[in-house]
């Protein structure tokens, strides 16, 4: 549900931000919207008992 109201805000142009633990998802959603209008920014966070810092990739 999440990804599709990312994709109808960034069908209008929006910038989005996406945020999960996954970076395979999120890459997935990311490069499956590069065409479109508007774009979807991922961060992947770490769990919350890893000491690294979350990287933001977009």
């Amino acid at each position: 549900l999440g990804i599709l109201i990312a994709q109808e805000f960034a069908a209008d142009g929006a910038n989005v931000y996406a945020t999960g633990r996954h970076r395979e998802v999120l890459d997935q959603v990311a490069n499956t919207w590069k065409a479109q209008r508007g774009s979807i920014i991922t961060y992947v966070r770490q769990p919350l008992n890893d000491d690294h810092d979350a990287e933001a990739h977009t």
